[in-house]
């Protein structure tokens, strides 16, 4: 069993700045500074994931899961209304 989260974590870490550095500079989005590092760190977990494959007999099961995905959201979501408007407050 292996847990791959760095991903997730160069996402939270770089992806806003990436954003705002692409809108003010008209970059496209891995072209920034800070999409470069997320597209550098992406580059190295494939390679450790070829690595991984590589060692594991070729009859193994194997799951790539993801508890989310990442796209700027520019909004806000109020819970607390929502649950209310939908009677569970």
């Amino acid at each position: 069993f292996t847990v791959l989260d760095t991903g997730d974590l160069a996402h939270h870490a770089y992806l806003g700045r990436a954003h705002t550095e692409a809108i003010e500079t008209g970059q496209a989005l891995l072209d920034t500074d800070s999409g470069a590092i997320i597209a550098r760190h992406l580059g190295d977990l494939d390679e450790l994931l070829g690595e991984i494959l590589r060692a594991l007999p070729a009859d193994a099961a194997i799951l790539v899961v993801s508890d989310h995905g990442f796209e700027p959201k520019p909004k806000a979501v109020y819970l607390n209304q929502w649950l209310a408007a939908n009677g569970y407050l």
